[in-house]
């Protein structure tokens, strides 16, 4: 219930308010992104101190794992663009503990057959400006919101314990776009949302090729690198994943 009320408020807020403040000059994107993923690692203890036990989830087997991502653009007067962003993310996998486990105040003993599910959902809002040098050349700067939607557990047999985590994070919002002279039909493109503070860091950055079909339609593949992680007295997290992305962008 708390998530759907951050959601329905940022919504609100990306909705009502922002038409109030520019005025209503804009053109919409709608973005919708899939991938392939394999975890570089994905490491936890909860809780982060001697009495818990830090594993690593990445070699478990499962991969590649098929996540999809979907973002809305709207384009507001002159160079002001707002963007939403829905990129869920979960994936399981099981196998047999090679030593005993302490998670929370659950104890999983070694030989024991788990199950893991990792559960990292984003939602994001963000506020961009975007320049244009030339006709080879744009870049934006700006700001996002994000709603984190976490959750881990270990589940075994006749017993099951997890972790959940619901929180706001503010990122900085950088990309470049180049269209080469060379290749009038071609864009490439350098998006990331990232920072770094004592708490702990995020980073979602990609790297797109992309076809222009049209003037409303883009065809893209690329890479995506989705880092980060905290390390507090209560929880030690910390993932790395690479997508192996493919998308159409349509213009309207």
């Amino acid at each position: 219930m708390k998530l759907l009320k951050i959601i329905a408020i940022a919504t609100a807020i990306f909705v009502f308010i922002t038409p109030i403040v520019f005025a209503m000059d804009f053109k919409n994107r709608i973005d919708m992104e899939h991938a392939l993923i394999w975890q570089g690692k994905n490491q936890f203890q909860i809780t982060n101190n001697a009495s818990g036990t830090r594993i690593d989830i990445k070699d478990n087997g499962g991969e590649p794992f098929l996540v999809h991502r979907l973002t809305y653009y709207r384009t507001l007067k002159g160079p002001h663009h707002l963007r939403l962003l829905i990129a869920p993310l979960e994936i399981k996998s099981d196998g047999i503990l090679d030593r005993d486990v302490l998670f929370q105040n659950q104890l999983f003993q070694k030989s024991e057959f788990v199950s893991f599910t990792y559960k990292f959902n984003s939602y994001r809002v963000s506020y961009l400006y975007y320049k244009r040098m030339n006709d080879l050349w744009s870049w934006y700067v700006g700001g996002t919101l994000k709603v984190r939607d976490a959750k881990i557990s270990i589940k075994g047999k006749n017993k099951n314990e997890e972790k959940n985590d619901l929180g706001l994070v503010p990122l900085l919002s950088f990309g470049i776009d180049c269209n080469p002279s060379f290749a009038k039909q071609m864009e490439l493109s350098l998006d990331a949302d990232a920072l770094a503070a004592p708490q702990g860091r995020a980073e979602d950055i990609s790297l797109k090729i992309s076809y222009i079909a049209s003037e409303h339609i883009r065809i893209y593949i690329g890479y995506r690198m989705l880092e980060g992680g905290a390390d507090n007295k209560n929880v030690y997290t910390f993932a790395l994943f690479h997508y192996l992305i493919a998308g159409v962008r349509a213009s309207f």
